[in-house]
């Protein structure tokens, strides 16, 4: 029977030592295979992104796989294009979504002056003319007192 090896506090040697490889001999087949295939489609001019959920594998992984792989100026200015087309519509999602905010806000302005009385309808009229427009704040800028004192009771 093989007598154990013990390590002392002098000699802080570890047992059994560490396994000596080479890091691609740690890959799995299939991180291998995915790896390959990331470096291929990289090569056809495709983006990280498009990888990453073609593989469905970590953006960070195939950003490190894909790294050294050459890009001709063709497939850099397709990828560059298709970077500004993602902002363009980004914008477009964005106007859009702002002027559905918008259209709720404004039927809920038309919706309140059917409901209110005469001195609320009378109060938007007054704020619309002589009002300032910043976010969250109500202001009426007018020097006639008569205006002011309806302002303030409306």
């Amino acid at each position: 029977m093989a007598e154990p090896q013990v390590s002392n506090l002098l000699t802080r040697v570890r047992f059994p030592p560490p396994a000596l490889s080479d890091a691609s001999s740690m890959l799995s087949v299939v991180r291998t295979e995915e790896r390959q295939r990331a470096r291929e489609l990289r090569a056809q001019g495709w983006s990280v992104k498009q990888i990453e959920r073609h593989l469905g594998v970590a953006r960070s992984s195939v950003s490190v796989w894909v790294r050294g792989v050459p890009l001709g100026e063709d497939q850099r200015r397709r990828l560059a294009a298709r970077i500004t087309e993602g902002r363009l519509q980004a914008a477009e999602r964005k106007a859009a979504n702002a002027r559905r905010v918008r259209a709720g806000y404004q039927n809920q302005g038309r919706r309140l002056v059917d409901e209110r009385n005469d001195s609320y309808i009378a109060g938007c009229m007054l704020y619309w003319a002589e009002g300032a427009k910043s976010r969250n704040v109500v202001k009426i800028s007018n020097s006639d007192p008569e205006v002011l004192r309806f302002s303030r009771t409306s």
